[in-house]
């Protein structure tokens, strides 16, 4: 017979699963360890039932563990991603090694600058890899006070290759005061202007960035004239490995990992990001970031 105190115990648990689970320990009175998914929640529970035959009762220590469960699923699709990602490169380096053999002068030189593109793009598959998962794991740098000029220079000698290389017109606000973590604006705002970049065909490449501030906010804005963003896909641009259809075979370098950084920097500093974009006709970027010092 169920003890007077497990039937609260069965009130107190309204979920199917746990009551079967409760319900057999109880009449069995054994102990039960496992973790559950509560589907209809859709939370994830360590529930332990331990008996304590000396007293004839069960000890229920039940822990949410949704968090940590999240997050190692998100670390093994994260894996997948990788390592599907990579194979494509590798492969092609393995295929142009094998084809070195028999080339002759001039394809041995096409063939081997193929081979190095692709080992720089798992270079960078890695090292956007790295990053993310530091961004996860560590905290932000401090605030620091930084100019609109010194964040143009920074930026300007950050992409100074493809800026030099596609011709591009970059200007920025002017005579603007910031109080915020320097290293990650930089990082969010390097990701953003080079595919504004790469994902251009005019043959002057345009990107402005605007930068305001209002009582409680700073507000960034990145236009420029490229390839633009479908409708359908705007919603998806801001996932691991994701690249835009109509990029997609154009080999444009880009790892697909650009605007996760971006989006995962903005949220650890509690700021939303926007997007307006329409095909052949550019792409506005819109980010709004708090900031704890007025200047």
């Amino acid at each position: 017979m169920i003890p007077e105190k497990a039937k609260n115990y069965l009130e107190a648990f309204p979920t199917i699963e746990i009551i079967d689970i409760l319900k057999t320990s109880f009449i069995n009175k054994k102990n039960f360890s496992e973790i559950m998914y509560l589907k209809e929640s859709e939370i994830y529970w360590a529930l332990e039932l331990k008996y304590l035959d000396f007293d004839d009762v069960f000890l229920i220590v039940i822990q949410d563990i949704t968090e940590k469960k999240e997050k190692e699923q998100n670390q093994k699709n994260f894996l997948n991603d990788i390592s599907h990602e990579i194979k494509t490169p590798l492969t092609n380096i393995k295929g142009y090694l094998i084809a070195l053999e028999e080339a002759n002068q001039e394809d041995k030189k096409n063939f081997f600058n193929i081979v190095n593109h692709n080992v720089i793009k798992i270079e960078n598959i890695l090292h956007d890899f790295l990053k993310i998962s530091k961004l996860e794991e560590h905290q932000l740098s401090n605030n620091s006070f930084f100019t609109s000029e010194e964040l143009e220079k920074e930026l300007i000698f950050l992409l100074s290759y493809i800026i030099e290389k596609k011709s591009v017109e970059f200007t920025i606000t002017k005579n603007i005061k910031l109080f915020l973590p320097k290293n990650e604006i930089i990082s969010i705002l390097k990701n953003l202007i080079e595919n504004s970049i790469i994902y251009n065909e005019n043959s002057i490449p345009k990107v402005n960035l605007s930068i305001k501030i209002n009582d409680s906010f700073y507000i960034f804005e990145l236009k420029d004239n490229g390839i633009g963003i479908p409708e359908s896909e705007k919603e998806k641009i801001f996932q691991r490995f994701y690249r835009i259809e109509k990029s997609r075979n154009r080999n444009l370098g880009g790892t697909g990992l650009g605007l996760t950084i971006v989006k995962t920097l903005i949220e650890k500093l509690n700021g939303t990001i926007t997007l307006k974009s329409n095909v052949d006709q550019g792409t506005t970027f819109t980010i709004i970031l708090p900031y704890s010092y007025k200047v």
